[in-house]
Parts: structure tokens; C-alpha cells; sequence
């Protein structure tokens, strides 16, 4: 496993911790997080602070149940991760899915991008 899939993965249980100062330890202060869309890219954090109050809407909001990693593979400084967050609407557990990708660049997180898997 790479280093930088090891950094994903410990960042990822500071995430099902809950634990944001963890999280935040492996992004950089220029981290930006990209939602893709069908219309293009939208900027959806840029820089920790915007990272650290999005995390904490979806993590502590009522509806968040848990993430889960289905799928990890990393290539040069790029790590891809499918990724299942579980969320509770209308009185069930709907599964959404991402494709997540990560980019590092020494040892933090600069870049992530996520896309949208349709489920079948």
C-alpha cells in the first residue's frame, strides 16, 4: 500500500471519528474539494476552514448514518476511493454513492474531486 493510501486511510477513520483536527491534519491551508456535477466542476471548499464546516454539516447533521471505503487504489500521488455514505430520508437508510479522487502533494491532501456514481 503507498503512503499516500495509508494517509487516506487514516484520514478516513478521523472522518467515521469524527475527529476534525485529525481530519484537517492531512489537508493543506490551499485544499480545495470539488463536487462534480453534470453542469461541470463547482468549488465546494476552498481551504480548511471551508473543509472543516462542511464536514461538520454532513457529519453531525440528523439525517448522516455512516461512510464507508468500498474501493481504494492509489496511483503516483492520486488515490481513487469509491466511497458509501448511508443518510436517513424519509424514514430509511438511502446509500450514496463517490467516486473520490485525491490528490497529494507531499504529505497533505490538496486537491479532491467528487463524483457522483449512480446506483442501478
Amino acid at each position: 500500500m503507498s503512503k499516500y493510501e495509508d494517509m487516506f486511510l487514516a484520514s478516513s477513520k478521523a472522518y467515521d471519528d469524527q475527529d476534525y483536527d485529525k481530519m484537517m491534519s492531512f489537508v493543506a491551508d490551499d485544499y480545495q474539494f470539488y463536487g462534480i456535477t453534470d453542469d461541470g466542476p463547482k468549488l465546494r471548499a476552498n481551504g480548511k476552514d471551508q473543509a472543516t464546516a462542511a464536514l461538520k454539516m454532513v457529519l453531525e447533521s440528523d439525517s448522516y448514518v455512516k461512510g464507508e471505503v468500498d474501493f481504494l487504489k492509489g496511483f503516483g500521488n492520486l488515490v481513487i476511493a469509491l466511497e458509501k455514505d448511508r443518510f436517513r430520508e424519509d424514514d430509511q437508510v438511502v446509500t450514496r454513492s463517490t467516486l473520490g479522487v485525491y490528490e497529494y502533494r507531499g504529505n497533505k491532501l490538496v486537491r479532491a474531486f467528487s463524483f457522483p456514481v449512480k446506483e442501478e
